[in-house]
C-alpha cells in the first residue's frame, strides 16, 4: 500500500542523467542487499522501480517508490539492519544515493525525507 501524497499528474523527470543515477544507485543498493543475505522481496522489488522509470511510467512509479515496502514500519527496506558494519554502513550510503536519485527525479515526500535525515 502506498501513501498517496502526490498531486495528480504530476510528472517526474526520467532524463538519461536521472535514470543513469537511478540505475547506479539501485545497482549497488542490490549488491549490497544480496551480499549481505536480504535478497529477498528487496532486490526484486527494487528491479520493478528501475524498470518503471525505464518505460517512463509516472503514476506506477510513485506507487512503488512511496510505499511501505520501501519507506513503511516494519519490514520496510529502510529499517533492514546488517550485522556486518562495514555493509551496514555501505547499505546507509547507497540507500541515502537512492533516496537521492528519487528526489532528482522528482519525488518529493516528508516520509522519505525523514528516513533519510536517519541514516545519517
Amino acid at each position: 500500500m502506498a501513501f498517496n501524497l502526490f498531486r495528480p499528474n504530476q510528472t517526474l523527470d526520467f532524463s538519461d542523467s536521472n535514470f543513469e543515477q537511478l540505475s547506479k544507485s539501485i545497482s549497488n543498493l542490490q549488491e549490497t542487499l544480496a551480499t549481505a543475505h536480504f535478497f529477498d522481496p528487496y532486490v526484486p522489488y527494487l528491479d520493478q522501480v528501475l524498470n518503471t522509470a525505464r518505460i517512463k511510467d509516472s503514476e506506477k512509479f510513485k506507487k512503488l517508490v512511496v510505499s511501505n515496502e520501501l519507506f513503511g514500519g516494519s519490514g520496510a527496506l529502510w529499517e533492514i539492519y546488517i550485522n556486518d558494519s562495514s555493509l551496514d554502513k555501505r547499505f546507509k550510503t547507497y540507500f541515502t544515493a537512492f533516496i537521492e536519485s528519487i528526489e532528482k527525479i522528482g519525488i518529493n515526500n516528508k516520509r522519505i525525507r525523514q528516513v533519510k535525515s536517519g541514516m545519517k
